[in-house]
Formats: structure tokens, sequence, C-alpha cells
């Protein structure tokens, strides 16, 4: 029979951005030579499972995470500049589409090649962190421009002006002037949950609930996971990861938004504090 107990705690806090890592797969040194063999074609399983789907498919793994875009508009041109940390070779969705494609794309300051995946420009990487830059010319600007939903963080530069609040729907961020009302201070109620549920492994569902307010920006959440739990999946309508030191990143936007870490342990291994 299984019991299940439920943790409450709340708290709030401030915080600023930190920089990001990835965590690394331990592998035992005797199994060291077959481990290119047998990650063959499955590579992209060893990055973080996404949305606690089924973790055999490797569209269920996410192997890149952006930095901010920073996105400089004028009346003729605009330039763009984001950090991109790779775990294993992937595509990049670049900002624009047909309509206005990115020009002059360089990577840690090489030229390449635009190509076309599902649709919209994008350039292959392999694991490694690159700094991309580019640049977009139209004869008129243009109201909006095409966003990947993979982006949660845009520094918007308008005709010199910045816009603190940049407007995106539906991937499309607005490029029109807006006028802003005050400000906002940047400010996060987090409220954190646990359910535990018995058995031979002992499965945990954290539940963190954000109340955020401020401008679109990368937060550290603190640690979730007690000695003794492994990972399972990340469940998050933001981008979301846990680092190496255990503690959860997040993309956060204005709104209310709900994070599901899952997790499991054998019965033998925990130590509660």
């Amino acid at each position: 029979m299984k019991n299940n107990f439920l943790f409450i705690f709340s708290l709030i806090f401030f915080s600023f951005s930190s920089p990001i890592s990835f965590a690394n797969t331990d592998i035992p040194s005797i199994l060291e030579p077959w481990s290119d063999w047998v990650k063959k074609g499955n590579e992209k399983l060893a990055c973080p499972n996404v949305n606690n789907k089924n973790l055999n498919n490797i569209n269920n793994h996410l192997c890149a995470w952006s930095g901010a875009l920073t996105l400089e508009i004028n009346t003729l041109s605009a330039r763009f500049e984001q950090e991109w940390f790779i775990q294993e070779k992937s595509f990049i969705p670049l900002p624009g589409g047909k309509k206005q494609w990115p020009q002059e794309v360089s990577v840690n300051g090489k030229k390449l090649p635009v190509i076309t995946k599902f649709g919209n420009p994008s350039i292959e990487l392999r694991a490694g962190q690159y700094s991309i830059k580019g640049e977009f010319h139209w004869l008129k600007k243009p109201e909006t421009i095409h966003i990947p939903s993979q982006y949660a963080v845009i520094n918007l530069v308008n005709e010199g002006e910045k816009v603190t609040f940049p407007k995106v729907a539906n991937n499309k961020l607005w490029l029109a002037h807006t006028s802003e009302k005050g400000t906002v201070d940047d400010a996060i109620k987090l409220e954190v949950s646990r359910k535990i549920e018995d058995g031979a492994i002992i499965k945990l569902t954290t539940y963190i609930t954000l109340n955020v307010s401020g401008k679109m920006r990368e937060e550290p959440l603190g640690k979730v996971l007690p000695a003794g739990f492994q990972l399972a999946s990340i469940q998050s309508e933001l981008p979301t990861f846990i680092d190496t030191n255990g503690v959860v990143h997040t993309k956060v936007r204005p709104g209310e938004w709900t994070i599901k870490v899952h997790a499991f342990s054998e019965a033998t291994l925990l130590t509660w504090q």
C-alpha cells in the first residue's frame, strides 16, 4: 500500500541571473571504450528530458540552451546577437523568417550558411558554447519579426531606445514603439509543494509555483532535490533545467507558472533531514 505525503512551504525572494551549465553523465571506466558505440544515433538521450515525456524518444530531450537575444532595430536594418550552450549536435533556430531572412550570420566570428529547418532559418552546431551574430536588411521596417519559441529572454533596442517590456505574441515580436507607463520591479513569489509516493522505488514530485513580475529574465530558484534523489524529468511551460550543483534555473516572464520536477530514489539510499 502506498502512502502519500505532502510537504508545503513558501518564500518570497529576489535574485539575478547566473551562468548556465550542463550536467555530465558519469560512465564507469570499464565501460568507457563502449560509450560511443552504445550512444551512436541516440546521443540526445543523454540530454535533459522535457515535460516528463517518453524518455526513449530523442525529440523529448533538450540539448541546446539559449541565452538572451539582443536585437537592435533601425529603420532600414537590424542586428542580433545571442549566446548558445549546446550539449549535443543540434539545429539552432534563428530569428526571422522567409520575409525577414537573417544575413551575415557568424558563429564565434566565422560566417556560416543559413539553412531552412521546419520552414525557418537555422544553423547546425556541434556541442560547445557559441556566440551567434547576424543582421537584417529591409526597405521598410516590418511591424513584427518571428521569434522562435525556444527564446525566453529578449533585449530589444528600437531606434536607440531600450524597450523594457518587449511584446511577444504567437512567436512574433512587435517592433512598433509602445508607451510604457511606469516600471515594475523584478520580483518572484515562489511556493513549493512536494508529493512523495512510497514503494520499492520512492517517487518524488516537486511542484514549484511562480508569480512573476518585471521583465523577462533568467532566475536561479535554488536546490529542489533532497539527498539521494535522482532527476527523472522536468515539466514546465518555461525553459527550465537543473545545473551540476542541483540548482534549478528557469527563464521567467510576467505571469503565474507551475514547474514540476520528477525524481526517484531507492528507499535504502534515503537520508531525510
